[in-house]
């Protein structure tokens, strides 16, 4: 009897181990993976294997893969990749053992390796980070201890460091901080307390503070996520509200104000959502729902409607969609299968989907 209990045991405990592999198996399992980012004509991925993917763009070598010829097809960078981010011409990336890697662009030292030399291949930076955010030429780096260090073009103080200096290795500026994000000359950072704090400006005053903050200053508080465009910014609170400040140039937000309205405080502009994202006048937004919205300038589709023109009302676009990224004139999403999707501009073939043809409609990225 005690032998058969301790083969039910056995088989029980094989059965649950099975299940629960079987569920990180699955498509768009294995916790967060996979993962998106939008650089400014490139996109990357990083699988359910945690293996990066980046097409596009790739005349600094931003892509990684050892060349400065773009990719219409998405190529394998590195294995063993949690967090990717890409600003206009350079890339940084973080492994699983928390090493940081960068490549791409480097005249304003936004790779941090304390030179100003462009590489193709991926260089090791450092130790102990967790993730990292890229913008224009702006590196962002969250450490394993809630530090965050930057390093890059200082217009505008987006590295909110106390000066306008360019900084060739990264600078230590803020702790306590859980998330960070960046797009153009705006840093921002979510803390352990869930306020968030802004540095840098883009073409326009941001969150009701001085015109270019030299170092961070809190803008809002009991924050979930945040993300920013070329000139507006987005951030959702933990009752799923979104919030926008900044530019709400051609219906970018999909509220009824002046086509050119300017907001220096956040303004709420819709209930439960999940998390959203900013493009060039335009905004993405995933509903607790998981339905895909999106309202503003859609010159290229980018929208993913189906058809480009401008839409000044949050429309929706389709169902089961969980992560959602965006930059400049591009778009792409994860649906709830784990399908990685894009659309909008694919002159570089930022799209991944091996043409050249701009997409109105949100097709399937290729070797996914």
């Amino acid at each position: 009897m005690k032998v058969l209990t301790l083969l039910i045991l056995a088989s029980t405990i094989l059965a649950l181990a099975s299940c629960s592999k079987n569920k990180d198996d699955d498509r768009g399992g294995n916790g967060d993976f996979p993962k998106i980012s939008a650089g400014l004509n490139s996109i990357f991925f990083i699988d359910a294997e945690r293996s990066l993917w980046a097409s596009g763009r790739n005349s600094e070598g931003q892509l990684g893969d050892g060349t400065n010829i773009s990719k219409l097809v998405p190529v394998r960078v590195e294995r063993n990749v949690i967090s990717v981010a890409s600003g206009n011409t350079h890339t940084l990336f973080v492994k699983s053992d928390n090493s940081l890697w960068v490549c791409g662009a480097n005249t304003y030292g936004e790779l941090g390796d304390g030179t100003r030399l462009a590489h193709t291949e991926p260089i090791w930076i450092m130790d102990g980070v967790a993730q990292v955010a890229a913008g224009a030429n702006v590196s962002v780096i969250l450490k394993t201890d809630g530090t965050v260090w930057t390093t890059g073009r200082n217009l505008y103080s987006a590295l909110g460091d106390g000066t306008y200096a360019d900084r060739t290795t990264p600078v230590r500026i803020l702790e306590n901080v859980k998330k960070v994000t960046a797009k153009g000359t705006i840093t921002f950072f979510l803390k352990n307390d869930n306020t968030l704090w802004v540095s840098g400006v883009s073409v326009v005053r941001l969150g009701g503070g001085p015109p270019r903050p030299v170092v961070p200053i809190q803008v809002a508080e009991d924050v979930a996520t945040m993300e920013c465009g070329p000139s507006h910014v987005l951030f959702v609170k933990n009752d799923h509200t979104l919030w926008a400040f900044g530019n709400n140039l051609d219906g970018a937000w999909g509220i009824p104000t002046p086509t050119h309205s300017v907001e220096e405080l956040p303004i709420k502009i819709m209930d439960n959502v999940l998390k959203a994202a900013a493009g060039d006048s335009y905004t993405l937004m995933i509903k607790t729902d998981n339905s895909l919205w999106g309202t503003g300038l859609n010159r290229y589709g980018e929208l993913g409607l189906g058809f480009p023109g401008l839409t000044r009302v949050a429309t929706r676009i389709m169902e089961g969609v969980r992560e959602v990224a965006a930059n400049r004139n591009i778009s792409i999403i994860i649906k709830s299968d784990g399908t990685i999707m894009t659309a909008g501009l694919n002159d570089q073939g930022q799209l991944g989907d091996g043409t050249l043809y701009t997409r109105a409609s949100f097709v399937p990225v290729r070797n996914q």
